[in-house]
């Protein structure tokens, strides 16, 4: 992550000019953010190298936080949710393989 922002920072600021490392920054950013970002990053306000950082740096924390506050009853809903959709792709399963089943079995009840 940290090396694929160098290059995009790269890419815009190590242009051959002005107007290639803006054209960059619109293709990148759009035309609306495009101008500010590659400003920024030219005049060293803004770093994605330092950004890549700390993602890296505070990556998981928000899970982390995240799991640690979770109560029972949070995880029973979190565990009740992954049941319905495991039944659900069984139900659907089932449904495929026990339907020419049940209309041959229909079919014989309306036999008799």
């Amino acid at each position: 992550m940290k090396q694929a922002l160098e290059d995009i920072q790269n890419s815009m600021v190590n242009a051959k000019s002005d107007t290639e490392g803006l054209k960059v920054a619109y293709e990148l950013f759009g035309k609306r953010a495009g101008a500010a970002i590659y400003q920024a990053c030219k005049n060293g306000s803004l770093s994605f190298a330092e950004l890549g950082t700390s993602l890296k740096d505070n990556a998981g924390s928000v899970e982390k936080t995240f799991n640690e506050t979770l109560d029972p009853i949070d995880k029973f809903k979190t565990s009740m949710n992954s049941l319905k959709i495991v039944g659900a792709d069984l139900g659907s399963s089932l449904a495929t393989v026990l339907q020419p089943m049940l209309e041959k079995f229909a079919s014989c009840m309306k036999s008799l």
